[in-house]
Parts: structure tokens; C-alpha cells; sequence
């Protein structure tokens, strides 16, 4: 489907910042149409609100995903941003089976991410568990600290040795990292190996049991930890935004950069989808 980066409104940092200290109502901030995947509409739920105190805004979205054909409720969505502390908490995100897929969670997160930006923040903050624990990883969310890292070495290193192979772990530097492990294993060989564990992710839902996975999906995605605390890098020397714009297909003469997020934010001359 045909989908470019929002446009949204100049100074949206200080509208929104406004709205906060007059206490005006989340559904009069600008630009929240941007969290919504394309084709998806936003409906804010009643405990929705927006706090503010002499520039310090906090805003908590709880909102349900509508399809915008029929208005039937397809995902929900919650989010806590802190402009004054340059940070936006994910706290749930999650369509219906049937409307995953055709890009729309990346795209999604390709648009929000440019919203913020619009409001200066510098940061998004999430727990990546179940099938988060691979997917955020492609999206370009780092570990959030040293533990958390620590904590996905060590399971892989277990699962590896259930499944008797080998991986070089040590050059696992970020999450995505995991992605360049171009060995393959079985749902059977996975199954087996994980014995009376459960993984963060039903295997059932990768494929039949002969279905070949990668071996750093396998490791993320059933490895012996419960997810990871992730962090996605808003600068624009970040390279987690690298991979966010390489994963939803924004590459090509320069796309692939971060700067495609900021550009689009600095030139206020995207058009909307």
C-alpha cells in the first residue's frame, strides 16, 4: 500500500507542551495519528491523560486500534511520553493475528518515531518479550543496559548447548546482531531442545515442526531468558534508527541512514499518508 512518513504541524513540542499546562484533553494534541499503523485509526480510551507542570508534560495514551473500513476494533495500544524527560515508554502494542503483517507494526514505529522526534524526545523504552524479543531486536532496539544483555548471552548459551551447536556469542554486541547468525534449525530440533521449558514464543506459531528458523531467531526467541529490556536510540548518529529504516524498506539513496527520520522532521515537507 502506498505510505510515506506523516506530515505533522510546526512548534508541535510547544502545542503539546501548552496543552499539558492548560490540562487540556489527549484528544487535542496534534499528531497522534502517527502512532496508528496506515489504514488503522486511533480511538483514545477514557483513561487517556495528559499532565502538565511548567513544561514538564507527561502524556499516557490508552487507546484502541479501529480498521478504518468498518471501525471494528483490529489492536490496542499504550504509550506514556515524557517530553521533559526525552523519553517515550512502550507499553503495549498488538494487532489481531489477521492484521498483522503488510509492514504496518514497522511502519507504524516509523511514524511514531518521527513524531517524536517532532516533540524532542530522545529516546523509547520497552520490555521486548514474546515475539517482541525478535521482532524489536529488527527494528533496531538496543539493550537497555549491560545486564539486560547479559541476561540473552547467557540463555543463548544454554540453548546452544541443548542443541549441541556453536555460535560466536562474543561479537553479540546489540540485539540485531543475532540476525547475522546464518545458521539454521529445526521447530523439531528446537522443540526437543527445550525440553520442559517453555519458550517466550508458542513454536507452533513459526510453522510445522520441519519449518527451519535462524539459529539467532531460535536463540532470541527461546533462548533461557524472559526477553530483554530494550532501547531504541533517537540521535541521529543512532544506529539503531540504521536498522529501523533498513527493516521497514525506507533504504535507497540515503533512506538507510538515520537521518531519514530527522530530514523528514527538519524539512516539515513529508507528505502525509
Amino acid at each position: 500500500m502506498p505510505w510515506s512518513l506523516p506530515l505533522l504541524p510546526p512548534a508541535l513540542r510547544e502545542i503539546w507542551i501548552d496543552a499539558g499546562d492548560q490540562l487540556s484533553s489527549v484528544a487535542d494534541l496534534p499528531g497522534l495519528a502517527a502512532l496508528a499503523p496506515p489504514d488503522i485509526v486511533l480511538e483514545l480510551d477514557p483513561d487517556s491523560w495528559v499532565r502538565g507542570n511548567d513544561g514538564a508534560v507527561s502524556v499516557h495514551i490508552d487507546a484502541s486500534l479501529l480498521a478504518e473500513r468498518d471501525r471494528s476494533t483490529v489492536g490496542v495500544l499504550q504509550r506514556d511520553l515524557h517530553l521533559h524527560a526525552g523519553v517515550a515508554v512502550h507499553e503495549n502494542f498488538g494487532l489481531d493475528p489477521h492484521w498483522q503483517g503488510a509492514l504496518r507494526g514497522r511502519r507504524a514505529l516509523c511514524s511514531a518515531v518521527t513524531l517524536y522526534l517532532a516533540l524532542g524526545l530522545e529516546r523509547v523504552e520497552l520490555d521486548a518479550a514474546d515475539a517482541g524479543a525478535y521482532v524489536w531486536a529488527r527494528c533496531g532496539f538496543d539493550f537497555a543496559d549491560d545486564q539486560s544483555r547479559e541476561e540473552v548471552i547467557q540463555g543463548a548459551e544454554t540453548l546452544l548447548r541443548r542443541l549441541d551447536l556453536e555460535a560466536e556469542l562474543e561479537q553479540i554486541r546489540h540485539p540485531w546482531d543475532f540476525s547475522r547468525i546464518t545458521t539454521k534449525v529445526s521447530l523439531t530440533q528446537l522443540a526437543g531442545a527445550l525440553e520442559d521449558r517453555p519458550p517466550l514464543l508458542d513454536l507452533g506459531a513459526l510453522g510445522d515442526p520441519s519449518t527451519q528458523i535462524g539459529l539467532g531467531k531460535a536463540l532470541l526467541l527461546a533462548g533461557d531468558h524472559a526477553g530483554w529490556r530494550g532501547a531504541l536510540d533517537l540521535s541521529a548518529s543512532s544506529q539503531g534508527l540504521v536498522q529501523l529504516a533498513r527493516y521497514a524498506g525506507l533504504n535507497g539513496t540515503a533512506n538507510s541512514e538515520a537521518s531519514v527520520f530527522h530530514t523528514a522532521v527538519d524539512a516539515e515537507s513529508v507528505s502525509s499518508r
